[in-house]
């Protein structure tokens, strides 16, 4: 199920010791709120001064505040946070644990009476609650079980059309016709010099439209959709010098989305052994600046290759400038390492602990620096941080193993693809919730 406190914030009280004072322009108030609450009498230079007695929006330390104050209430019913994942709490004693993202509650019970205990626990503290039985409904997204086919589809219904109604409506007509893939390919040129391309600056109107577009494409990306995170995350990297280039690449995104507005996460029921693909691009960006990325996903033991819908995807720029490919792959091994660690610690804290995770890769030189099966002559300049992954290797926490490039699907996130490739990796990243569709996904 699912729970959500209504005015979680207007509820907490302030300190009596630090009360905060606000003052209103008399034209800001309506005449009914004067009379009602017959607050002339207070007028004072033609405002009205308050004191705050509890937390509003717009108070720096109303979060704080609230947060602390539900969960010194929780822990008085035994509900305590995970040592090592913040906000993922358990009963001391009950089979109950929920995840706690500022007033929303995502719960996992076996029992209806430890449903009902947290529902009660959160009400003897006046707060107001607002309870999906069903779960269906979490965070703005969209969650449906199928208990047949034992599987769990993750979709933010709307999203997409409320988006282009936003910026690019006429992408909403019929008679539109939308980008079959989300970003441009660009075949690698290998001319001598420099390879500029300079366009027209934007206007300052259009690089606010262009920022809006850009997180409203992110959030859509990180949440649901990992086929949007490469050029998302190209856009954004691109955004404090924004040309007319970039707003075109935006505007393809988009018409991208109009073809693919059903597009849904979909988890098969599986051993919840943690499996990561890694990949690196080198050069791809300006300045030098390399891509790393990857994607985690959740399936059976010993079977790394069996995909499972992501659990997590990353597209990011390499923090330093790589001096050769195996370099820029050895750093996504390390960065994929980095997040491999705090899901397994989150997972470890859900009940299932993780053996070794298993991490494809498709360079041999990175896997032979990372397990020690190569010996380094010339990758004495390799950034000193990237061999953190080899000393997690040699404590047996992660396993580097091959995949060919055509099979690795953490290369999706590290450039554009042509268009048969990302057909090829397209229907197992994502599944298309249209009635007709078919997805190639199998548990």
């Amino acid at each position: 199920m699912t729970i959500d406190i209504a005015d979680f914030y207007p509820g907490t009280p302030l300190p009596a010791s630090r009360y905060e004072y606000l003052r209103i322009h008399i034209d800001k108030i309506p005449a009914e709120i004067m009379d009602k609450y017959n607050l002339t009498p207070l007028l004072y230079n033609r405002h009205v001064y308050f004191e705050i007695r509890k937390c509003m929006y717009g108070l720096p330390q109303a979060g704080k505040l609230s947060q602390t104050r539900l969960i010194r209430h929780l822990s008085t019913h035994g509900y305590v946070q995970c040592t090592n994942t913040p906000c993922l709490f358990r009963h001391l004693t009950r089979d109950i644990m929920f995840s706690l993202v500022v007033d929303d509650f995502g719960v996992r019970y076996t029992k209806q009476e430890d449903a009902d205990h947290l529902i009660q626990t959160l009400e003897s503290n006046a707060y107001k609650l607002k309870v999906r039985p069903l779960g269906d409904k979490y965070l703005g997204m969209a969650i449906s079980f199928d208990r047949e086919r034992h599987t769990v589809s993750l979709s933010m219904p709307g999203y997409v059309t409320k988006m282009l109604q936003r910026f690019r409506p006429q992408y909403l007509l019929p008679g539109h016709r939308a980008a079959r893939t989300p970003g441009r390919y660009i075949p690698p040129s290998y001319v001598s010099g420099p390879q500029v391309v300079t366009t027209e600056k934007l206007s300052p109107t259009l690089i606010t439209e262009l920022q809006a577009i850009i997180g409203t494409l992110l959030y859509y990306a990180r949440a649901v959709d990992p086929t949007l995170l490469t050029i998302s995350n190209e856009l954004a990297s691109q955004q404090a010098q924004p040309t007319q280039r970039i707003l075109k690449a935006a505007n393809r995104a988009l018409s991208y989305c109009s073809a693919n507005h059903q597009n849904a996460l979909l988890y098969h029921a599986c051993d919840m052994t943690l499996h990561a693909f890694a990949d690196a691009s080198y050069l791809y960006r300006s300045h030098a600046r390399s891509v790393a990325g990857a994607i985690f996903f959740l399936g059976n033991q010993n079977d790394p290759t069996r995909i499972n819908g992501s659990i997590h995807v990353f597209s990011t720029i390499i923090p330093c400038v790589v001096a050769s490919a195996g370099e820029a792959e050895y750093a996504a091994l390390f960065a994929t390492g980095q997040h491999a660690a705090s899901l397994r610690t989150t997972l470890a804290d859900m009940g299932y602990p993780q053996e070794p995770t298993i991490i494809m890769c498709d360079n041999m030189s990175a896997i032979g620096i990372a397990t020690d099966s190569i010996k380094q002559k010339r990758s004495k300049a390799v950034d000193m941080r990237f061999h953190w992954i080899r000393d997690r290797v040699r404590q047996n926490q992660f396993i580097i193993a091959y995949i060919p490039t055509l099979q690795n699907l953490a290369d999706y996130f590290t450039k554009n693809l042509p268009k048969e490739s990302h057909s090829k990796f397209h229907s197992y990243l994502v599944h298309n919730m249209a009635p007709d569709s078919k997805s190639i996904i199998q548990p």
